[in-house]
């Protein structure tokens, strides 16, 4: 997609979007590129972050609406939470409504720079 002077790619709109530092652009890719929950852990691995990075990029994701945590209880005992991305269509409406609220305050901003200027003539 080109805006005006520069060519906008995908993860520099979700970056944005959500406020997500390059290390939680990749933890959100790879929660929606994977068929399944992943843990902590497996984030880690596949992203190459380290555990405390991708844990500080899944908090900031949750509180974002942008994925859904459960806890898995192992055979074994004890527990451990995975991690998956909210389904296609709750994602893009996220999406669709952060970007029409920007949409909104830019068009917003221009019109009173606008209104100054003439108010300065």
């Amino acid at each position: 997609m080109d805006f005006a002077c520069q060519e906008i790619d995908v993860e520099q709109v979700l970056s944005c979007t959500f406020g997500l530092s390059k290390s939680g652009c990749a933890v959100l890719k790879q929660l929606l590129a994977s068929t399944k929950p992943m843990t902590s852990d497996e984030l880690a691995s596949h992203t190459g972050y380290d555990l405390a990075t991708v844990q500080r990029a899944l908090k900031h994701l949750s509180e974002r609406g942008v994925l859904v945590r459960t806890q898995h209880n192992r055979p074994q005992g004890g527990y451990e939470y995975v991690y998956e991305a909210v389904g296609e269509q709750a994602f893009t409406a996220l999406v669709d409504k952060t970007l029409t609220s920007w949409l909104a305050q830019a068009r917003d901003e221009v019109q009173l720079w606008s209104k100054k200027r003439r108010a300065l003539k």
